[in-house]
Order: structure tokens, then C-alpha cells, then sequence
């Protein structure tokens, strides 16, 4: 089976495009990555984790700042006339969960993501360990950068989970130890806390909301649901 047979119709983002307008195209589309495309041709990708890292945390401006000035330029991509096993273990050894595709021309034509791949579970998962980096902005302030996170299948205790998943994440990355690589992790319950980006992204609406809507403060009301929802976190 070829990846063209299954790939998906892609939502990209331009690089010209603000940080705001990628934002909220990652909301609309419930996803944590897009393409960033120039003259119809990949040029990054934009993550969640770009966003938090780079935009007001940085200082930079959510609605002035352009997606170019924080995309990952190291991007991976295969052709729609590629085997799909081949580019599902690009993905693997990528550790990514979203591919674009590109044509014979070298333009974007598609993407695959690895949740059309997954079956569903009679056992679904009761713990998520989420491994994270301690990281500071030019501020100052530290904020806690998710590396992965390990889902655990249900019939372990809470402590049983977390032996599961540190064994996991040490031979993932090849470590002696989870600590020379991770600064600290999180264990969520099933139902618990969605994931941080998007407590932020609530909570900054809220700020919005609780001061009247006004215009022009998102990158205030951004920066403050950061520290908050790190505070929350420690």
C-alpha cells in the first residue's frame, strides 16, 4: 500500500502567517503540529510546543510575530508514492506522530497521522507519565517542557505505572538513568488534566474574559495563564 492510498487532506499554516492565526488554526484542527508552507513547498512545522517556547514566553508577540521566526526547520517528509510501511517507520524512528506528504514536484499534498492507525483498546489506558525538561525564558521564569509522555495499561497501581513507564522512557532514549535525560515527570490519571498547552490556552481565555474581552492584550493574558498554570504544576 502506497502512503497516497491513505494520507490525509493537510491543514497547513504560511510562514508569513502570525503566531495568533497558527494558534488558532491548532485549536480548530485539534492537532499539536501543521506544516508551515511557502510557494506551495514545505518550509517547517509549527508545534504547541513551538508556541509556549518561543512566543510570549520569549517576549515575542502573538499577533505580530510571524510563524517563520519559531518553526522547526528540520523537517520530515516522505512522497505520496512511498510504501507505507516505509514511512510509518520513518515515523517511529522520528518519534513524531504527524508526516506531510509531498508530491513528485516536491509540494505538499498530504499528510499521515499516527492516530489513523490505531486500533481501539478494550483496556484503555489508566495512567499517563509525562516525562519534562525544566527550560528558562530570557525572563527568568522556568517553565516545564514536555519531552514524552508513556501511557500505561490499566491493572497497574499508581506506583507500578511509574517503574513501567521510567523503564520505557530509559530504553527509548537510551539512558542509564530517566534523570540524565528528564528533570522531573507527571503522572495524569485517566480523565485528568488535558495536556498543558491547551490549561493554557483556557486559562488565558478566561483572563480575557474575566477583564471584559479587551483588544490587544493576548500576549499579557498568555504570558500570565504561563506563569499560573506552572505554579499549578510545581
Amino acid at each position: 500500500m502506497l502512503v497516497r492510498d491513505v494520507m490525509r487532506k493537510t491543514v497547513s499554516v504560511q510562514a508569513e502567517e502570525t503566531l495568533e492565526e497558527a494558534a488558532l488554526r491548532l485549536k480548530q484542527e485539534n492537532v499539536g503540529a501543521l506544516p508551515v508552507v511557502e510557494a506551495d513547498r514545505i518550509a517547517g512545522m509549527i508545534t504547541d510546543r513551538d508556541l509556549l517556547l518561543r512566543g510570549p514566553a520569549e517576549g515575542r508577540s502573538m499577533k505580530h510575530t510571524k510563524v517563520r521566526e519559531v518553526m522547526s526547520v528540520r523537517t520530515v517528509a516522505c512522497h505520496d508514492t512511498d510504501d507505507l510501511d516505509h514511512a510509518l517507520g520513518l515515523m517511529s524512528r522520528s518519534r513524531i506522530h504527524r508526516l506531510p506528504v509531498l508530491d513528485g514536484n516536491e509540494k505538499l499534498v498530504g499528510v499521515l497521522s499516527l492516530n489513523q492507525f490505531r486500533t481501539p483498546s478494550s483496556e484503555p489506558a489508566a495512567f499517563e507519565v509525562v516525562f519534562y525538561k525544566r527550560l528558562p525564558n530570557s525572563t527568568g521564569h522556568v517553565y516545564n517542557v514536555e519531552l514524552t509522555r508513556i501511557a500505561v495499561a490499566r491493572g497497574s497501581s499508581k506506583a507500578e505505572a511509574v517503574q513501567a513507564a521510567i523503564k520505557k522512557f530509559e530504553h527509548e532514549r537510551k539512558a542509564a538513568c530517566w534523570d540524565l535525560v528528564a528533570d522531573g515527570y507527571d503522572v495524569l490519571e485517566r480523565g485528568s488534566k488535558p495536556p498543558q498547552t491547551e490549561r493554557i490556552r483556557q486559562r488565558a481565555h478566561e483572563l480575557w474574559e474575566q477583564e471584559g474581552r479587551p483588544e490587544g492584550r493576548q500576549d499579557e493574558h498568555w504570558a500570565r495563564a504561563c506563569r499560573e498554570i506552572q505554579m499549578e504544576d510545581q
